[in-house]
């Protein structure tokens, strides 16, 4: 973290009491949730820091935007009992896994279906639940035409786009500074996955009085 990345600017300037929109992207789906979190970037960045500080989701505002811009509102799932730090809030990884040969990785055992015929993928698409969109078919993750990396319209590997979400920045905190943490745990494995990015948080807005 703070050790080894300089800090990188972003010209990113966010207000206090705005919902602001974040998004990311599966390169190898292991199901699981994540969370948006901030850290004063004078601070050293820690796990503890981020937890002090975790971003609220604004709920029904997830969408999945594809490659080509276009867009879909999918309905999010959200946790907030029994999570850590207590009463926050973590979103569910919206993309099925579809589960073609990876039994390391949390296929069913007897699961059957995913299958390759002449090096193209057929049969049933053993998703691990129903896709947030009309998901039609399935197909190798390019440029490899023989893969076991495989992705639909919103399931899989899924490159085709990225998962789009506005957590609110509290209007209590204090301008300045900051560094925007994204936290993967993943389910299927023993696995986290963590990015970062540097953001300035200004005053809120100034409410015209009548």
């Amino acid at each position: 973290g703070s050790e080894v990345l300089p800090r990188a600017p972003s010209d990113v300037v966010w207000r206090a009491g705005d919902a602001v929109q974040v998004s990311w992207g599966i390169r190898f789906n292991h199901g699981g949730g994540y969370q948006y979190r901030l850290c004063r970037s004078n601070e050293t960045l820690t796990e503890a820091c981020f937890q002090r500080l975790p971003l609220e989701f604004v709920r029904g505002s997830q969408m999945l935007q594809w490659n080509n811009r276009s867009s879909a509102k999918i309905a999010g799932t959200y946790v907030d009992l029994g999570t850590f730090p207590s009463g926050s809030t973590w979103a569910m990884n919206p993309i099925p896994r579809i589960n073609f040969d990876s039994h390391s990785s949390g296929q069913p055992a007897g699961s059957s279906g995913c299958a390759l015929v002449n090096g193209t993928p057929d049969g049933a698409a053993c998703r691990a639940f129903t896709p947030p969109c009309d998901d039609r078919g399935w197909f190798p993750v390019p440029p490899r035409t023989a893969s076991i990396d495989v992705e639909g319209e919103c399931s899989g590997d899924w490159i085709g786009g990225s998962v789009v979400d506005a957590v609110v920045i509290p209007d209590d905190l204090p301008p300045g500074n900051y560094v925007l943490g994204w936290r993967w745990d993943c389910e299927e494995s023993d696995q986290v996955w963590t990015s970062c990015a540097d953001v300035t948080i200004a005053p809120p807005r100034k409410v015209r009085s009548e």
